[in-house]
């Protein structure tokens, strides 16, 4: 396994992946929230970057998205500005360079941008979460998390509301607007969402990891935009994300938790019909931020990756029979790893892992190289 360094810039702390130069490899674009700026890091098609370019936006940028916004074949950038409340585009001019767009106002605190066409017009809509005044603002262009939750083809949204202790569910009706949103009680500080299909009735569900009550609220979806709140199950100390994946191969979605409180990772079996009794709990290293899952050596099983914050590291926990894991490797990283992201960089039909350190203002890219 090859780790590599790139300084990136100072304050990173949100990263998108996607090819902005058209040329087969995938690129990496991050915010830099003490130089109020985009880095973008050129893929060379091999897993490596070139030095990064930096492109002005607004002041503290906190979050982003990448998608081609005009319809000219460009992958462009949106990104909020939380230091100002406003959100930019940056437009990719095909060069290789970006060019600053309009600032526009956003609500209090934008902490999170998502895209997509949520009016069906062939154009691609923007969607800014907002702290500050919990709020969600949608912009027409000529989410926490969207999906299609009543299965009428539009996209919906669900936001995690950890002060409220909640999730709100909006509807889209295709046109760009959202019905009168729906707030759904979760446990204590829910820190982040999964949608599957937990009791195999082709409707999605919902697992809220709730941090501070050590619990997953299980939501079942009533196929029409509707939840209704089915269990709480029990998991570590501080769930902070919940991932999904069919992990012991018996056609039922389970669930991992990384449990930040106790230095622990959880996995809850499905059975099929929306419940999950018992969990089974494993050793992590020190306070565990991020779970991951996917099948990184290849082999049919599921894999699970860890960002562990105070141990400085990424632990693989490599799947095997009757959830075994016994093999398990550690991967160093710089002081207090923070956001990641699973993705193929190099093309070479392995997932790779990039992990974000917003202390010492590194991206770190592991390039899987297992047989």
């Amino acid at each position: 396994q090859a780790q590599i360094s790139y300084d990136v810039g100072i304050g990173p702390n949100a990263i998108a992946t996607a090819d902005f130069n058209n040329d087969l490899h995938m690129d990496i674009a991050l915010t830099l929230l003490n130089e109020s700026s985009v880095s973008v890091l050129f893929g060379d098609g091999n897993g490596g970057f070139r030095s990064p370019n930096k492109f002005k936006v607004g002041s503290s940028p906190n979050s982003l998205t990448a998608n081609d916004f005009n319809r000219d074949h460009k992958i462009d950038v949106v990104v909020t500005n939380s230091g100002e409340n406003t959100w930019m585009i940056l437009i990719n001019m095909g060069n290789g360079t970006f060019q600053s767009g309009f600032h526009y106002a956003s609500g209090s605190n934008p902490v999170s941008i998502g895209a997509a066409d949520f009016n069906v017009d062939q154009f691609i809509d923007v969607m800014v979460v907002n702290k500050g005044d919990n709020t969600a603002s949608l912009v027409l262009c000529n989410g926490d998390v969207a999906h299609d939750l009543n299965n009428d083809m539009n996209l919906d949204l669900v936001i995690v509301v950890m002060i409220n202790d909640s999730v709100i569910i909006m509807l889209g009706n295709g046109d760009g607007t959202f019905r009168n949103r729906t707030k759904l009680r979760t446990g204590t500080q829910p820190s982040s969402v999964a949608i599957n299909d937990f009791n195999n009735d082709q409707i999605p569900d919902l697992a809220v990891s709730n941090h501070g009550t050590q619990t997953i609220s299980i939501l079942l979806g009533r196929g029409n935009g509707n939840f209704q709140f089915h269990k709480m199950y029990e998991c570590g100390v501080n769930p902070n994300s919940v991932v999904s994946a069919d992990f012991n191969l018996d056609q039922n979605m389970d669930l991992a938790a990384a449990n930040m409180g106790e230095n622990s990772f959880s996995i809850l079996l499905g059975t099929g019909n929306g419940t999950f009794p018992g969990h089974i709990r494993y050793l992590a290293e020190r306070e565990p931020v991020i779970i991951m899952s996917n099948d990184f050596n290849v082999d049919n099983n599921t894999d699970i990756a860890v960002v562990n914050r105070l141990s400085n590291n990424v632990e693989i926990f490599f799947g095997g029979v009757n959830m075994t894991f016994s093999t398990i490797k550690h991967y160093g990283t710089d002081n207090q790893p923070g956001p990641a992201v699973a993705y193929d960089f190099n093309k070479d039909g392995k997932v790779d892992l990039a992990v974000l350190h917003t202390l010492s203002n590194e991206l770190y890219v592991f390039l899987n190289q297992c047989s």
